[in-house]
């Protein structure tokens, strides 16, 4: 396809910085767009072939009813949110172009598409989901196509409930009232694996983990699974049972990812 016009909301950081260098690189001709350039944005939209948004989940609705009027009938929108139900759902509404959901399942660091999982949802129309599926299998990457809810519920699972843990971990840390330097000259391997996600959770991004966390629409019940699990070791840790722990643990059969 010849070099487009593409526009992307939310361009100048985190993983819509990466997407506007991904098509850069491919020769499209990108307009990346921060909190400054909303005029500059508003005005060179209706020119763009497609349209990206890439904001926080907390604006991520607002910002598609501010653009997606503004988006051709002929052209594509997308976004590229960890949630996938309520930004399909609203840019169908508010636009006529043709819609794609999609979740990059990795971060802005990453430099090669290769073996990366995306996950992608259909939202109208077919000239433009696959052109993004064509744009993603040419870089390698591992294309994982799902209904909106069924992400939404899966990466409850695989998002609120791993920064739920980690952020539980951390307050535990802090109640705990033991110093960072006794805790690193006895940490173990995994123990510091895990106190680099509890950093990257509360140091590095914490607005993006609150944001998972809190707005999921499946986080209530990830939060009373996780209650409940706790109310039932509760008792078998008070009672010093290892063997009720083990009992329990091997009743239930998990598989790696």
């Amino acid at each position: 396809m010849r070099s487009l016009q593409i526009g992307i909301v939310g361009g100048t950081r985190g993983m819509g910085l990466w997407m506007a260098r991904l098509l850069a690189g491919e020769g499209h001709r990108v307009h990346a767009w921060g909190k400054a350039s909303a005029s500059q944005m508003e005005r060179l939209i209706p020119g763009c072939q497609v349209i990206f948004v890439s904001v926080p989940l907390g604006v991520t609705r607002e910002v598609i009813q501010r653009v997606g009027p503004l988006v051709g009938p002929e052209a594509g929108l997308m976004d590229l949110s960890s949630l996938k139900a309520e930004p399909l759902k609203e840019m169908l509404s508010c636009s006529s172009s043709d819609v794609v959901g999609l979740h990059p399942l990795f971060g802005p660091r990453v430099r090669s598409l290769k073996g990366k999982g995306v996950v992608v949802c259909r939202g109208r129309g077919t000239k433009w989901f696959s052109w993004v599926r064509g744009l993603l299998q040419s870089q390698g990457a591992r294309l994982v196509e799902m209904d909106p809810q069924e992400h939404d519920r899966a990466m409850a699972v695989v998002q609120v409930l791993t920064h739920l843990n980690t952020m539980s971990m951390g307050l535990v840390m802090k109640s705990r009232g033991i110093g960072h330097e006794e805790l690193s000259r006895l940490a173990t391997p995994v123990f510091r694996k895990k106190m680099a996600m509890v950093r990257k959770v509360f140091h590095e991004n914490p607005d993006l983990y609150c944001s998972i966390v809190a707005l999921s629409p499946y986080s209530a019940e990830i939060l009373e699974d996780y209650s409940r699990v706790l109310a039932a070791l509760s008792p078998l840790v008070g009672a010093r049972d290892s063997e009720g722990l083990k009992n329990l643990l091997t009743r239930i059969t998990l598989q790696s990812p």
